[in-house]
């Protein structure tokens, strides 16, 4: 099939997350020059891996992940996206953590990321915001008092597949890529797993961590090379399967 448009979207592992972090940065460009966030950004947008895969394809791409990115962001920003697409489209769908959140608070008038029982987005000093307390308890005792791992999941899928259908009407194929899961039994056709398990395990198994390169920087997210890797995995995927 011949596609016009590689997308991807997920959170930070699919944004490129780890290739804008300054250190690294400094480290594969062997510079200890300050860079501004724009270039870093930059740096990383051109150099995850669906920019990898699209460069393989010979295709354009377009990235709308985000840091910190809830399921419920992910599946909104897909909606958004695609609701009046007419051309041929190739999504890669990075699902993400099932605890993290994407809610509407009242008072602030705006949506906040919630993720790993702290609160995300643009907070600098949590002391001087006053609602930050309000809305980080509240996302604790979610956590801890109505949140269901299994049930989430369950959830999480679902709508990965009813969102399958609303693409394929709208001529986009899906390759699911799942970050985290415990259940393998609820996919869509195209899922890119690795051993028959999710993206984090292939990520510990062959040490793609910006932290395994034993260069003093800790950060979780996937290396270069990593991201690379990843690619190439998904282009042997997409070559095999569609």
């Amino acid at each position: 099939m011949k596609f016009d448009k590689i997308v991807g979207v997920g959170c930070s592992f699919t944004e490129g997350g780890g290739l804008n972090n300054l250190s690294y940065y400094q480290y594969l460009n062997k510079t200890d020059k300050l860079i501004d966030n724009k270039l870093l950004n930059d740096f990383s947008y051109k150099n995850n891996y669906i920019a990898h895969l699209a460069n393989k394809l010979n295709l354009p791409y377009e990235n709308l992940s985000e840091s910190q990115s809830s399921n419920e962001l992910i599946f909104e920003k897909i909606y958004n996206r695609f609701v009046n697409n007419t051309d041929n489209i190739l999504l890669v769908l990075q699902t993400t953590f099932f605890g993290r959140k994407h809610i509407w608070d009242s008072e602030t008038e705006r949506f906040h990321k919630m993720s790993g029982g702290n609160l995300g987005g643009d907070i600098v000093n949590d002391s001087i915001n006053k609602w930050h307390h309000r809305i980080n308890n509240f996302y604790k005792n979610y956590l801890g008092y109505f949140y269901s791992e299994k049930n989430e999941e369950t959830k999480t899928f679902n709508m990965v597949r009813v969102f399958e259908s609303f693409l394929k009407e709208r001529n986009v194929t899906t390759i699911l890529i799942p970050l985290f899961c415990e259940n393998y039994n609820n996919f869509i056709e195209k899922t890119l797993l690795f051993d028959n398990k999710n993206l984090l395990y292939f990520i510990e198994k062959n040490k793609l961590k910006i932290s395994d390169l034993d260069i003093g920087i800790y950060d979780e997210h996937l290396s270069l090379e990593g991201n690379k890797l990843l690619a190439d995995k998904l282009y042997n995927f997409i070559q095999n399967e569609i």
